[in-house]
């Protein structure tokens, strides 16, 4: 895997806060004709409207950042993963009811990483996982935050994702865009799309038409997704890290039984 060998800027996140068209035939004579004449225009095409939810452009809420040098292991992710989100109905037509539904974050990539949406009594979302497949049920109009824990001893960035847009900027998602920074065992609760180093517009559950993608671009192919990314950052040495954390994990009394030969 290629190094980078340039500093970029990471943002590091704050405390948070804040008819249809009835198609017709022409007239002929007063009466309707089955054929359709050249000189009239083709009837338009009326998509169904989709059912479920997308992410609509919140309220504004105060979120502040500050900037911080990281320079990525890698081009690649050491953590890539999504999360699927839907109202109850579309969960279950997708994955039924008879699988384990949790209220708990989602492990990701070794456990390294945890994620989970919250809504805004920080509440953990339902969600169940099904073909490594994870699916977090949410309600229209109410508002959500993407919620990540850094189980780790080294600092990772992130790049987040909703309906196919980055968090950040609003646009089309890329890996080759820069995230947000969680330090070791830290966490992170991103509320919005940023508006500014100081605000963003919530993250609210919306009909598709109402979403963001579609108010914005037209385009509601990538509703219903969370994208998650987490890059390791240059000179971590894992193996070294994981020989910290179990040491720490050590029990001083793991047995109240006598000594036995080896």
């Amino acid at each position: 895997m290629k190094n980078l060998f340039f500093i970029s800027f990471l943002f590091l996140m704050g405390c948070s806060i804040s008819q249809p068209v009835k198609e017709t035939s022409p007239m002929v004579g007063g009466a309707i004709s089955s054929t359709q004449s050249d000189d009239y225009a083709p009837a338009p095409k009326i998509e169904k409207q989709r059912q479920g939810l997308g992410t609509a452009w919140g309220e504004t809420r105060h979120s502040d950042i500050t900037k911080t040098p990281f320079i990525r292991a890698s081009n690649s992710p050491l953590i890539q993963s999504a999360i699927y989100y839907n109202d109850s109905v579309g969960i279950r037509n997708v994955i039924g009811n008879h699988v384990p539904y949790k209220n708990q974050l989602i492990n990701l990539g070794g456990n390294y990483l945890s994620v989970g949406l919250v809504n805004e009594n920080n509440t953990i979302l339902t969600h169940a996982t099904v073909s490594n497949r994870h699916y977090v049920m949410g309600n229209i109009n109410s508002r959500y935050s993407i919620l990540l824990q850094n189980h780790s001893a080294a600092r990772l960035e992130v790049i987040l994702s909703v309906d196919g847009l980055d968090v950040m900027d609003g646009k089309s998602a890329s890996l080759n865009k820069r995230g947000y920074l969680i330090d070791p065992f830290g966490s992170l609760k991103v509320d919005g799309f940023r508006q500014s180093d100081n605000t963003v517009a919530a993250f609210r559950f919306s009909s598709v038409p109402q979403s963001y993608t579609q108010q914005k671009y037209g385009d509601s192919n990538n509703v219903g997704v969370i994208g998650i990314a987490a890059f390791e950052e240059q000179g971590t040495n894992w193996q070294q890290l994981e020989e910290v954390q179990r040491r720490k994990q050590a029990n001083p009394f793991p047995n109240n039984g006598y000594a036995t030969p080896p």
